[in-house]
């Protein structure tokens, strides 16, 4: 799922759309998916939660290696 935000970033990037400042219409176009594919792993929804927030903040802090 996390290639699934890196391909998201390049498709704008190739169509010249401009990154979103805050980086919201990624996380909300990716969020979802990510959280349920984390929880089929982890079985617990708070744990599911930090670590979806943690694949976009590194997400977000690496950009420039996209």
């Amino acid at each position: 799922m996390y290639l699934s935000v890196a391909m998201a970033i390049q498709s704008r990037r190739a169509n010249k759309e401009p990154l979103p400042a805050d980086f919201s219409a990624i996380y909300e176009e990716h969020s979802r998916p990510i959280y349920y594919f984390i929880l089929r792993y982890l079985s617990d929804a708070t744990q599911a939660e930090d670590a979806t927030h943690d694949v976009f903040i590194k997400a977000y802090k690496n950009l420039s290696r996209f």
